[in-house]
């Protein structure tokens, strides 16, 4: 998670009205060295976060890796993509309600191989 600027924050207690990017590396460690296919990329967010619609990094940006799908809602991003070395996404976020929510955490996963995934997990996170 990174501020506005590019500085690396620490979302465990943030103060309201904060805007903030988080940025997923993925890798493909497929010691065959074949391209992972209908990957699923589900990034749930507590309930105190919200994506901020208008600012979202256009897919076609350098900064950030090609998808097949992204569904947006307020509390989630689903990213759906095939996987042959790396990809970057980026999210604008906002500290949208003050409380003490449960960031769920991180899934990356093969949609239809379940010997592929990865998770990050969750924590608890404060917005003041």
């Amino acid at each position: 998670f990174t501020d506005s600027n590019g500085k690396n924050i620490d979302v465990s207690s943030l103060p309201l009205g904060t805007d903030f990017l988080a940025t997923i590396d993925i890798n493909n460690l497929n010691t065959k060295g074949s391209e992972l296919d209908e990957m699923a990329l589900n990034l749930m967010l507590p309930s105190g976060w919200e994506v901020r619609r208008t600012e979202l990094i256009e897919q076609s940006s350098d900064r950030i890796s090609s998808y097949e799908y992204r569904d947006i809602k307020d509390d989630r991003v689903h990213t759906f993509f095939d996987l042959k070395s790396k990809k970057k996404y980026k999210i604008h976020l906002t500290a949208a309600y003050a409380g003490r929510f449960y960031f769920p955490g991180l899934l990356c996963e093969a949609m239809y191989d379940n010997e592929i995934t990865s998770r990050i997990p969750g924590r608890w996170v404060d917005v003041k």
